[in-house]
C-alpha cells in the first residue's frame, strides 16, 4: 500500500514502532555501550527518551502539532548523549515541519535534513562516528530519495539500508568502537528505531519486535574491555524553565566544568547534559538562569566499577537518608538512590546536586520552606534492571516508613522489575540505617549469602537507636512537624528536645530539657545504661553544620563506649531540612 502524506496520527504510531523496537533491545544496546564511558546505559537512556516520547505526545490531526508535541515530551524526558542528541533532532524537525496538516514525502526529507544541524549544534564538540553520524547520512539518504519517489512505504526502506552501512563504519570513526569490536551504541539504537519503523510499514503489527534482525545477541563486554575509564564522575542532567532562556550563554557557562555536553532545547525550556565532578557547583550556577524543573546525576564510576569490578554477586541498595562516609560507599559499591530536595521551582538532589554547605546557606537565606520528596518508582526501577544486569540479587535498605514513602516506592519497582531482591523496611533512618549498611557490607566481604545478610539485618534493627538533640524548633514548625503554638510555647520556655525513633519506626520526643548540654549528657546516660545492658557493635555521630557540636559529643562517648565512632559525618540535607542547623545525632547498633 502506498502511503503519500503524513498526518499526526500516522506519524505518532511510526515513531511508536520506533520506539518499541528499541526497548525490546535495550540490554544488547547496554552491552556494547563503550563510548563515551562504558557504563552500559545507553539502551536504557534510549528506551526511557522513546518512552517519554511515546507516553507524552498529544496526538493532533496535524502532523505539524503531533511533531511539535513530540519534541516537547522527548526534551522533557531525554536522558543521556543519545537521547538529549535525538530529542534535539526532534526539535529540529518540527521546526522545520512548516505548520502542516499533513506533510508529503518531499517535506519530509527536507524536514529530516534540515533537523541534522539544530542536533549538530547542541554538542559543544560533535563526534563522528555517532548517532549523529549515522543520522546524517540517512537524512541525507531520504531526502535524496524523495527526488524519485513520493511513497513513504519506499522512503524508509529504501534509506535504511544506508543507515546500516553508516552504522558498521562507526568503528573505523572512532577507534575506542574498533578495540572493543562493537559499533556505536547510541547509532545501533537509530538504526534499530528505523528497523521498527520498516517492520511495521511492512506487516502493519505494533505488537512484535523480539523476531527481527539487528543486533546480535552478545554478553558484556565491559569486564574485559579496560579502555575508557571516566575522566569525570557524574553524568549531570538538568532541565531548565524560564523566560527566554539564552542557550549560548549557557553552553559557554557550562563548558568549564566538564565535558560531553550539550545543550538543547528553546526560549523556555532547555536541558543541560554534561560529564562532570562538581554537580553541586553545576547546579547552583545554572539555577540563576532559571527554575531547576529536573535533574539526574548518574555515578558513571559505579557504574563502570560495576560492570569490569564488580566485588560481590549480590548488590547493596540504600536511600540517600542513608548516612555512611562517601569512601566506605565507594570501597564496598553500595548503591544509593536519592531522595529529592525542592526550593520554591528549584529542585536537588540530596547528597548529589546539593552539597551540606549549599543547602544550609539557602535554608538561611532564601526564605522559601524547603520541601523533600522520595525517589518515584521509575528511579528505582530503573536502578533495579542496572543491577540486576550485573548481579544475582539485590538486598535494598530504606528509611523507615513511616518517615518516608521511600520503601513502599522500592518495593512497588521490585515487584515489576522482578528478579531476586529483598527490599527492608529497616524502621529507622540516617546514623543508624548507616550502621545498619555497614555490617551488611562487613558480611558481604565475609562471604555472607542473599539469605544470611537480609537475616542478620532483620535480626539488628531492633538494636538500632538514634538520639537528636536539636537547638531550635523552628525547622520543625517550618517543615510541619510541629505546630507553631507549640513550637512558640517551647521557644518561650527555652526548651530543646531530644527525638527518637521507636520500635514501629515513628519519630517521637525522648524528652527536653533547659539547654542542649543538658541533652547531651542524658544521650550520653542513656549510651551507659546501653553499654551495661548489652555490648555496643558500633557507634556514629552525625550533626548539621556543626562539626564542633558534634566534636564535643564524640569526645564524652568515647569515655564511655571505650573507643571512637566509627564515623562522624554531616547529616542527609533531606533530613537536616526538618532537624535543623545545629543539631547533633548519636547512631548506635547493638549486637
Amino acid at each position: 500500500m502506498k502511503i503519500r502524506t503524513l498526518d499526526g496520527p500516522r506519524l505518532h504510531r511510526g515513531f511508536l514502532a520506533g520506539a518499541r523496537s528499541i526497548q525490546t533491545r535495550q540490554e544488547a544496546l547496554n552491552s556494547m555501550n563503550v563510548f563515551p564511558v562504558p557504563d552500559g546505559d545507553t539502551g536504557t537512556n534510549l528506551a526511557a527518551t522513546v518512552q517519554s516520547v511515546s507516553e507524552g505526545t498529544v496526538i493532533s490531526r496535524s502532523v505539524s502539532e503531533t511533531i511539535a508535541s513530540m519534541a516537547d515530551a522527548a526534551l522533557l524526558g531525554a536522558r543521556g548523549n543519545s537521547g538529549l542528541i535525538f530529542a534535539q533532532f526532534l526539535y529540529g524537525f518540527s521546526q522545520e515541519s512548516g505548520g502542516k496538516e499533513e506533510m508529503d514525502a518531499r517535506a519530509f526529507g527536507r524536514a529530516v535534513s534540515a533537523a541534522i544541524p539544530y542536533a549538530r549544534e547542541a554538542l559543544s564538540k560533535p563526534v563522528e562516528g555517532t548517532i549523529l553520524t549515522v543520522m546524517q547520512d540517512w537524512a541525507s539518504e531520504v531526502e535524496s530519495l524523495t527526488r524519485r519517489s513520493n511513497d513513504f512505504a519506499h522512503l524508509f526502506p529504501g534509506s535504511l539500508d544506508v543507515a546500516r552501512r553508516s552504522l558498521s563504519e562507526t568503528p573505523f570513526k572512532l577507534p575506542i568502537l574498533a578495540r572493543a569490536g562493537v559499533v556505536d551504541a547510541g547509532a545501533q539504537g537509530f538504526v534499530d528505531f528505523l528497523e521498527g519503523i520498516v517492520s511495521f510499514l511492512e506487516s502493519g503489527d505494533l505488537r512484535n519486535f523480539e523476531d527481527q534482525a539487528g543486533i546480535p545477541a552478545i554478553s558484556h563486554i565491559h569486564g574485559d574491555f579496560q579502555d575508557g575509564e571516566p575522566e569525570y564522575r557524574f553524568c549531570t542532567e538538568a532541565l531548565l524553565s524560564g523566560d527566554r532562556l539564552n542557550i549560548r550563554a549557557i553552553r559557554q557557562e557550562m563548558q568549564p566544568f566538564g565535558d560531553s555536553l550539550i545543550v538543547g532545547g528553546h526560549g523556555t525550556k532547555v536541558r543541560v547534559h554534561i560529564h562532570t565532578d562538581t554537580p553541586d557547583r553545576l547546579l547552583f550556577t545554572l539555577r540563576k538562569h532559571g527554575a531547576l524543573k529536573q535533574q539526574k546525576a548518574d555515578d558513571m564510576k559505579r557504574q563502570v566499577d560495576v560492570c569490569r569490578r564488580r566485588l560481590h554477586k549480590v548488590a547493596l541498595l540504600t536511600d540517600s537518608t542513608c548516612d555512611l562516609p562517601a569512601d566506605f560507599l565507594d570501597e564496598n559499591q553500595i548503591h544509593v538512590v536519592p531522595l529529592r530536595l525542592s526550593f520554591g521551582e528549584s529542585v536537588f538532589i540530596d547528597r548529589v546536586t546539593i552539597s551540606s554547605d549549599q543547602f544550609y546557606t539557602l535554608l538561611e537565606e532564601s526564605g522559601v520552606k524547603p520541601k523533600s520528596s522520595q525517589p518515584t518508582i521509575a528511579d528505582f526501577e530503573r536502578t533495579y534492571r542496572f543491577l540486576l544486569e550485573h548481579y544475582d540479587s539485590v538486598v535494598s535498605l530504606h528509611i523507615s516508613s513511616k518517615l518516608s514513602g521511600t520503601w513502599n516506592a522500592s518495593r512497588a519497582a521490585a515487584e515489576k522489575t522482578g528478579g531476586r531482591i529483598t527490599v527492608i523496611d529497616t524502621r529507622t533512618a540516617s546514623a543508624p540505617l548507616g550502621l545498619l549498611v555497614m555490617r551488611a557490607a562487613m558480611a558481604l566481604n565475609d562471604g555472607k549469602s542473599h539469605d544470611e545478610i537480609v537475616s542478620q539485618v532483620n535480626e539488628g534493627i531492633p538494636g538500632a537507636r538514634i538520639f537528636v538533640s536539636l537547638r531550635t524548633l523552628k525547622y520543625m514548625v517550618r517543615g510541619g512537624r510541629l505546630s507553631p503554638v507549640k513550637g512558640f510555647l517551647a521557644e518561650m520556655l527555652n526548651l530543646k528536645p531530644i527525638i527518637t525513633v521507636n520500635d514501629e519506626g515513628g519519630a517521637i520526643s525522648f524528652g527536653q530539657g533547659r539547654s542542649w548540654e543538658a541533652n547531651v549528657k542524658r544521650i550520653q546516660k542513656v549510651v551507659s545504661e546501653m553499654q551495661g545492658q548489652d555490648r555496643i557493635w558500633n557507634y556514629c555521630i552525625v550533626h548539621a553544620h556543626s562539626p564542633g557540636s558534634a566534636a564535643l559529643v564524640s569526645s564524652g562517648l568515647k569515655d564511655i563506649v571505650g573507643r571512637s565512632p566509627a564515623y562522624t559525618m554531616d547529616i542527609s540535607p533531606v533530613l537536616g531540612a526538618h532537624s535543623g542547623i545545629g543539631s547533633v545525632a548519636v547512631g548506635i547498633l547493638m549486637e
